[in-house]
């Protein structure tokens, strides 16, 4: 979304619930109604860049933590260049995810969007997937 005073979390239904100062960062708590969604989600900033994202779940107990490092400038934007995901399956498994990103490319032509949609083609609407 391009947006990380609230990482996206706010078209998902999510409601800032709380900002709070902690040892020279900043955490902001977001909540949700919606049912297909985790109820909470914290995210800690430092120096107003998302370092932090906490996923919590009904109980209490988080269920996905996401750390964003590495930051690097591209063109006017500020991006992580790596992720790590610790998703707790269970109260005794996780399963660890590390995604490093590397040569961005913004604000670039790019030949893969340079198509036309043939003559004969035909309208289709697709069902709701859920």
């Amino acid at each position: 979304s391009g947006r990380a005073d609230d990482m996206g979390l706010a078209a998902y239904g999510y409601k800032l619930q709380s900002t709070v100062r902690e040892e020279g960062y900043i955490k902001k708590t977001f909540t949700t109604t919606n049912k297909q969604e985790t109820p909470t989600v914290e995210i800690v900033y430092e120096n107003f860049v998302p370092i932090y994202c906490g996923y919590i779940n009904d109980g209490g107990r988080t269920v996905r933590k996401v750390y964003l490092s590495k930051y690097a400038m591209e063109g006017r934007l500020m991006l992580p260049t790596r992720m790590t995901e610790i998703n707790y399956v269970s109260a005794k498994d996780s399963t660890v995810s590390r995604i490093v990103y590397s040569n961005f490319q913004i604000d670039k032509d790019d030949p893969m969007f340079e198509f036309e949609v043939p003559s004969n083609a035909k309208v289709i609407t697709l069902k709701e997937a859920r």
